[in-house]
C-alpha cells in the first residue's frame, strides 16, 4: 500500500514562497517537489505535489498522512487524505498503535526541511523569477538524494571489502548484533523499489 505524510512550512520573508517536498517513508528519498508562486491554503497544495509525484514515480500514492492544516477534503483522486485524531472506542490496541506510529513517521519531515535550508542552500534563492525558485528547490532535492546514495555507495563499499572479516569473526561469537544489523541496511538498498512510500510536504 502505497501512502504519504504530508507538512507545510511557511517562510516568514516578504518575497518568499511555499515549497512542497515529497519523500520516501524509510530512506527519505525526496520524489517530489512543488513551488508555490501564491500564498494559497495548504489544502489547495496537495494536487500539483501529487502531480509531480505521479509524474517521477509513474503511479499514485493510495495514502496521504498530513497535519491538521490540511482538514478540508479527504481525497485528492486516488489519494486518501489521512489526519491525526483521537482514537475510535472501537479500536483495538493494534490500530491504536499504527495510527500513532503513522503520524509520529510523518514527524520526520522537520529534519529533513532543516538539512534542506542551513546545509543545503534553500533558505535563499539567488536564480531570478519563479523559475528560478523551482529550478533551486529541484537542485536541492537532486543534492539531497545524491548525498544519501554516496553514503550508501560508500558504506557498500566498505561492506565488501570488510565484509568477509567481520563474518568471519562474528562467526565464533553467537550474538552477531552487528553482522545482522548490516545485512538488513544492505537487504532494504537492494529493495529499494519495493519500499512502502511515504510523502511529506514542507
Amino acid at each position: 500500500m502505497n501512502r504519504m505524510f504530508i507538512e507545510l512550512d511557511h517562510t516568514p520573508y516578504e518575497y518568499g514562497n511555499k515549497v512542497s517536498i515529497a519523500s520516501t517513508a524509510k530512506s527519505n528519498m525526496i520524489v517530489g517537489v512543488a513551488s508555490h508562486e501564491r500564498n494559497i491554503h495548504d489544502n489547495h497544495t496537495l494536487p500539483e505535489v501529487l502531480t509531480n509525484l505521479e509524474s517521477s514515480r509513474g503511479k499514485t500514492v493510495k495514502q496521504a498522512v498530513c497535519d491538521r492544516g490540511y482538514r478540508g477534503k479527504k481525497k485528492f483522486g486516488e489519494t486518501e487524505i489521512i489526519l491525526p485524531a483521537p482514537s475510535l472506542k472501537k479500536d483495538n490496541r493494534y490500530q491504536r498503535d499504527k495510527k500513532r506510529k503513522r503520524c509520529r513517521r510523518r514527524a520526520a519531515i522537520e529534519p529533513i526541511i532543516g538539512h534542506l535550508k542551513s546545509d543545503f542552500r534553500l533558505t535563499r534563492n539567488f536564480l531570478k523569477g519563479t523559475v528560478g525558485d523551482s529550478i533551486n528547490l529541484l537542485m536541492v532535492a537532486c543534492a539531497w538524494n545524491m548525498a544519501k546514495w554516496m553514503r550508501a555507495f560508500i558504506l557498500f563499499l566498505f561492506w565488501l571489502k570488510f565484509g568477509p572479516k567481520i563474518r568471519r569473526r562474528t562467526a565464533i561469537k553467537s550474538n552477531s548484533m552487528p553482522l545482522r544489523n548490516m545485512d538488513r541496511i544492505f537487504s532494504n538498498i537492494h529493495h529499494h523499489e519495493n519500499r512502502v512510500f511515504l510523502v511529506f510536504q514542507g
